[in-house]
């Protein structure tokens, strides 16, 4: 419920009335992310083999959204770390670097899509909303990326995998530069 009305924009710790000076939401949040990266770095190494080739159970369905969601969790937090230690420990001045680029964003946006997991286009989504990079970029990333449904087709069939990345470059590319075209 904080995260929808912290995409909302709404100040969700106002919801904390006097402890709303504390920033109450970022400590949630701290302690949320300390909890997956526990949960994550938990598991057995082989836990996701196991718990897929035994029976189907309602315990081990419970397991697997635990330890799923943690892994998946812990990538968003790596990708936001990422950035942000990036952005802090550089000094680098975004709007300069993007701003020139212009219709290459596009290209880049779907670049970035071809990177499995969401972490990625979670940071493309970020510099989207902090006015980077232009709405089309963000289309063209939206569509080109599988996000971490790529991590089991690569497993099952890579080069089938590959392929359906690559075809997804070209309604990418296309919705993209059209929209770039029309000024978003």
């Amino acid at each position: 419920m904080l995260g929808l009305f912290e995409a909302f924009q709404v100040d969700s710790n106002e919801l904390f009335g006097a402890w709303s000076v504390y920033d109450p939401v970022a400590w949630i949040g701290f302690v949320g992310a300390l909890l997956c990266i526990s949960v994550w770095v938990g598991q057995p190494l082989n836990s996701w083999s196991v718990r897929f080739s035994e029976s189907i159970s309602i315990k081990h369905l419970k397991e697997t959204v635990v330890a799923e969601t943690s892994f998946i969790s812990v990538w968003v937090i790596l990708g936001f770390l990422s950035y942000e230690i990036l952005i802090y420990a550089t000094n680098i001045d975004l709007q300069a670097v993007f701003e020139p680029l212009g219709a290459l964003a596009i290209l880049l946006a779907v670049v970035i899509g071809f990177v499995p997991s969401c972490g990625p286009q979670i940071v493309t989504t970020t510099l989207y909303v902090n006015g980077l990079i232009p709405l089309s970029a963000q289309l063209a990333n939206a569509i080109s990326n599988d996000g971490d449904a790529l991590f089991p087709a690569l497993a099952l069939a890579p080069e089938a995998a590959l392929k359906a990345t690559a075809f997804s470059a070209i309604p990418a590319l296309f919705i993209g530069y059209i929209a770039f075209n029309l000024g978003w």
